[in-house]
């Protein structure tokens, strides 16, 4: 009989479900049998995909916003709201765990796990608040607009994944980083396995503008003039004066952007940790735009200015920072050049599930 597995995921951007399908990838090639419990663009993203036991939908949670940023005040505000949906989802969660009964659970993000505690399931997390933790406090320099989200946001993520799974499974960029805490396991980044297996197939030199698709996502407003190169910008639609002209080009929400991401010569993110992944394992140069307010983002952004692979602005300097990095991208990839080879952490995570997946 085939293990059973099940992933909580959260579904306010995209990075979660990408890197749990690489995960999942993994495990259904092994014969093991998996379902999801998802929401928002999490439900969008695995809607089609066909070789799932089952997937199950919850309510969305969400950071409040002020303008473009996340803000945490108005995160607290709407505590109740947020706690009213945490206790359906959990009554959902609990629901779709006696439908699936898995051998293991894996958690995305997701934090309505009590009721899989009480029943004795091994519950496993894919996480890197220590990874945050950890940065935040070694880099010493963080901006004191991202000092209330970390303390009552991310510090609270890593005390939560301390206190609750059995094991974490923690992502990290940095091969010098060193666990501090034997439940949290480090691993290589996690992408999706079509950015990891092909090589860039060479042609038009191109910048891929990819920015989120949650609600904290940059504006993109471009200058076709100041750009002799190609520009694709993924998850955005032109709006106002802004068009698709002919070096500048708008795809809007895609799931296909595999083969833009493989063919560009640099790459435009967020700050989100699965962006940042895939720029660093297929060894791109890349300008990080953290969202404001944001102290994970600005840790991961961070990072990649540390190890020199690429640098870090605001969505005011988003086109200067292009003008300025596009000529010096042989700097960047002789940085990536200096890294220990990168390790699989998809296939790392796999074997680590299916060894709890009694």
């Amino acid at each position: 009989m085939s293990k059973r597995v099940l992933f909580l995921i959260n579904g306010l951007g995209l990075g979660n479900s990408t890197r749990c399908h690489a995960i999942i990838q993994h495990l259904i090639e092994s014969g093991t049998s998996v379902s999801v419990v998802t929401s928002g663009n999490g439900a969008w993203y695995f809607q089609n995909q066909t070789n799932l036991a089952a997937v199950y939908e919850i309510e969305p949670l969400y950071y409040g916003a002020d303008g473009a940023g996340l803000s945490v005040g108005k995160t607290l505000a709407s505590a109740v709201e947020l706690i009213k949906i945490a206790r359906r989802n959990a009554r959902r969660t609990n629901d779709y765990v006696t439908a699936a009964n898995p051998d293991v659970v894996i958690a995305d993000s997701v934090y309505s796990v009590l009721g899989i505690r009480k029943r004795g399931i091994p519950l496993l997390a894919v996480n890197n608040a220590d990874v945050i933790d950890q940065c935040y406090r070694l880099y010493g320099n963080a901006p004191s607009s991202v000092r209330a989200q970390f303390y009552c946001i991310e510090e609270m993520d890593y005390l939560f994944h301390r206190m609750f799974p059995d094991l974490v499974l923690s992502p990290c960029l940095d091969p010098n980083l060193a666990s501090t805490n034997e439940k949290f396991i480090r691993i290589g980044p996690i992408v999706r396995r079509g950015v990891r297996q092909a090589d860039q197939v060479g042609g038009t030199p191109r910048v891929l503008v990819m920015l989120s698709g949650s609600q904290f996502g940059s504006p993109v407003h471009l200058n076709p003039e100041r750009h002799n190169y190609h520009i694709d910008v993924v998850g955005r639609d032109p709006q106002g004066s802004q068009i698709s002209s002919d070096n500048i080009v708008f795809h809007g929400k895609t799931l296909d952007n595999e083969t833009l991401i493989r063919n560009a010569d640099l790459l435009v993110v967020n700050g989100g940790f699965s962006a940042v992944s895939e720029a660093f394992v297929l060894q791109k140069p890349v300008i990080v735009i953290p969202v404001p307010n944001h102290a994970e983002q600005w840790v991961n952004a961070t990072t990649i200015s540390n190890l020199g692979v690429g640098l870090v602005t605001d969505d005011a300097g988003l086109e200067d920072a292009i003008c300025s990095m596009y000529p010096r991208i042989a700097e960047y990839k002789a940085a990536y050049a200096k890294l220990p080879p990168i390790k699989d952490g998809a296939l790392q995570a796999a074997e680590e599930i299916l060894m709890r997946a009694n």
